[in-house]
């Protein structure tokens, strides 16, 4: 039985199917945003400067390490 009161519909029977259902939608795109953040996760990689000489390298030494440090699998 529903009863119309300016615009919002009331319904009364405790029937709760429409509220059981509501959090599948939620839940459908919390799992599809863990899912990417998981996957943008394990393609992420962390570059570790570990440059300890007393002078600094050259921009072509520099390029050379990070070629290599990024085409490692």
């Amino acid at each position: 039985m529903a009863n119309r009161i300016k615009g919002i519909t009331v319904e009364s029977g405790g029937d709760t199917t429409k509220l059981s259902r509501a959090p599948e939608g939620v839940n459908k795109s919390i799992k599809n945003t863990q899912t990417q953040l998981k996957d943008v996760h394990d393609n992420s990689r962390t570059v570790n400067q570990t440059n300890n000489s007393p002078k600094s390298l050259p921009r072509l030494e520099i390029y050379r390490m990070t070629r290599n440090a990024l085409s490692l699998n």
